[in-house]
């Protein structure tokens, strides 16, 4: 008998199979799983006595929400470590100025602020003007010189740190042989002191990476919010394709996981730098290598099924033994042995979640291949506009093509790799010249393997042509579009950045013809606002920035309400190789289920941001976020909670 029965709305399956046997009035859930998808006469013979009857009361069911390129964790430390100056928030330099102040004025009355760093994400001249250019000497003057400070831009790529951040580093400014690690840069002047800008992760982290952690409480409290924060979307599965193993932070994301009111599920994508293999290295892989490999099956599909823990769980003690010897050294030793130009010990080295439990996986590993349209540094094959707004941002001087971060041999070597292993790879790429190196790779890599059994996946694609994607397509290849920047950069883009080239931003209609499974996302926390699925879908189909809805970009390359829907739903979950469980209302998959107010194919794309999430189920348990009203002995109606649109 069915533990729960849904009926009384419509009842979206993203099944084509289901879609064409006619219209579904009701589906039966038992034990998580979907029993019965069908006619109400042929549901409801899975009512039993216990059966819990849920009446949709006209609304709209359809499968939870995949998100297929989120910063999920980083989202999170976003909550407790960070002040948000984001132009979401903030409508000129003076507001934001202000803000900043307010928060270096509470650390330094902060008893315990002594060794706390002030922390801002969102800096984002592109949508307020006024914004001045930031160097370590003008945050020293402007705000402080005895707190270290480090300034995130939106886009996550670019950051800005006073000169204390860079001495509690271990970094002198005036040191004019101090470099990045490969893939990151310190931006220096013309006497080769650094101005305080950096792009890229392992610049970036090489500075804030000895920020001090936030507390296990607030890493915890940090996580639970932003779960609860996708659930009240309609997401059901997350992911984040920035995974980096810390055991504190680790250990916070097991005890999430492991309580069944979660609401979401989280895949992870390891972040790791390609490099190329040693033709003399033999033997057996290091301690390090060993340590560190993808624990995961030989087969690239991972399991949400049972619980495979991969991971030795150290206890807090030792972690928090290991933090009393590292600060007992100095700030200079401190420092090197902390930033990532610096290898690490391989006792010290972290180890990986893999496949920890049905919520929590790793899918595959995250490489990075160019940079941010937001900072000059995706590599195009066009140079970037030289205006006012491109001096300010920090693009490299004109003509700038923007930066590969990694040889073409340093990809195929470590795709060869991962690909024999049966490892997902998914890589960021921008720039024409960025999807181009790694189209090339994934050709040559799959020259055997036509099928893409791993579906190696591509990032991201803002200039990415109509000729690459066919291309894509004929080697399987899966492409995810961050086509939202449209929404709202698509006029900069047009008058400071790219010019004409905006209106060929992320051609997803080419996708669809060359049978491509393509997927749209949001990338937060580096870009404004909170996830919102239906914003994106919104912006996929009209191809228009939020205050002007008349202006399309690049017309021919518009969407459908069904290609969206399913790009978040069954094309999410075939990427993330969870087919087989989630995506569609199936018979057989897991109940991850999204109530709505209205049905999105009967919505004005203009106004799809209009339709409010009732309640979501993962595995057929209500995350609580709409009420129920009992009308009958188990017969309950759905509504949404108005108090939530108040909170």
């Amino acid at each position: 008998m069915a533990d729960t029965i849904l009926y009384g709305g419509d009842i979206i399956t993203m099944d084509d199979k289901l879609n064409r046997a006619g219209k579904v009035e009701a589906i039966a859930i038992a034990g998580g799983i979907i029993v019965e998808v069908g006619s109400m006469k042929r549901v409801f013979r899975r009512k039993g006595p216990n059966t819990e009857v849920i009446f949709l009361n006209q609304q709209t069911l359809m499968p939870g929400f995949i998100e297929p390129h989120q910063h999920a964790l980083q989202t999170s430390q976003m909550r407790c470590l960070y002040t948000n100056i984001s132009a979401l928030n903030f409508s000129c330099y003076a507001e934001i100025r202000q803000k900043m102040l307010d928060t270096l004025d509470s650390i330094k009355k902060d008893p315990a602020g002594a060794d706390k760093w002030a922390l801002f994400f969102g800096w984002d001249p592109e949508l307020i003007a006024d914004l001045p250019p930031l160097t370590a000497k003008f945050l020293d003057d402007e705000f402080a010189a005895d707190v270290p400070i480090a300034v995130v831009g939106q886009s996550g790529h670019v950051a800005w740190a006073n000169t204390l951040a860079f001495q509690e580093s271990g970094i002198d400014v005036n040191d004019t042989t101090v470099e990045a690690e490969k893939g990151g840069v310190f931006v220096k002047d013309e006497v080769g002191h650094l101005t305080g800008q950096m792009f890229e992760e392992p610049a970036i982290m090489g500075v804030m990476g000895n920020a001090p952690m936030p507390t296990g409480e607030m890493i915890l409290a940090g996580i639970v919010d932003q779960m609860r924060y996708y659930a009240s979307v309609g997401i059901t599965t997350v992911t984040d394709l920035a995974y980096m193993p810390n055991e504190d932070f680790d250990n916070a994301l097991k005890s999430v996981f492991d309580k069944e009111d979660t609401p979401v599920r989280l895949g992870l994508y390891r972040m790791e730098h390609p490099h190329k293999e040693d033709p003399s290295a033999s033997g057996p892989p290091s301690a390090k290598k060993a340590r560190t490999a993808r624990a995961a099956p030989t087969k690239p599909k991972p399991t949400l099924e049972g619980k495979v823990s991969c991971c030795t769980n150290l206890g807090t003690a030792q972690m928090a033994q290991k933090k009393k010897q590292k600060q007992a050294q100095p700030p200079r030793q401190v420092a090197r042995s902390q930033a990532r130009s610096a290898a690490p010990e391989e006792d010290d080295e972290p180890i990986p979640i893999g496949n920890y439990n049905s919520k929590l996986w790793e899918v595959g590993i995250k490489f990075v291949a160019d940079g941010s349209p937001h900072c000059g540094t995706c590599a195009v094959r066009e140079p970037f506009m030289n205006t006012p707004l491109t001096q300010n941002l920090g693009f490299p001087p004109a003509p700038g093509y923007g930066t590969l971060n990694f040889t073409s041999e340093e990809f195929v070597d470590s795709m060869k790799r991962l690909t024999k292993e049966g490892t997902q790879v998914a890589v960021h790429a921008h720039g024409e010249r960025a999807c181009e190196q790694v189209l090339r790779a994934y050709e040559t890599i799959l020259a055997d393997d036509p099928t893409n059994r791993c579906r190696h996946r591509m990032e991201h694609l803002g200039l990415m042509t109509v000729d690459q994607i066919a291309r894509a397509g004929k080697i399987n290849v899966a492409l995810s579009f961050f086509v939202d920047h449209l929404r709202f950069y698509a006029k900069v883009y047009k008058t400071d950045i790219f010019g004409d080239r905006v209106n060929r931003w992320t051609p997803i209609s080419e996708a669809s013809k060359n049978g491509i499974t393509w997927t749209i996302h949001q990338d937060h926390p580096t870009f404004p606002g909170d996830a919102n699925p239906f914003a994106n879908m919104k912006t996929a189909i009209t191809r228009t920035q939020r205050d002007d809805p008349t202006t399309v970009y690049g017309p021919e390359y518009c969407a459908t309400i069904d290609e969206v829907l399913k790009s978040y739903t069954i094309n999410a979950a075939w990427q993330l190789h969870v087919d087989n469980q989630l995506g569609s209302i199936t018979v057989g998959k897991q109940a991850d289920l999204v109530v709505l107010t209205e049905n999105p194919y009967h919505v004005d794309p203009f106004k799809l941001e209009d339709i409010k999430v009732v309640e979501t189920f993962l595995s057929g348990r209500r995350s609580n976020i709409g009420k129920m009203s009992t009308v009958g002995p188990g017969l309950n109606v759905m509504k949404r909670d108005a108090a939530y649109d108040k909170a």
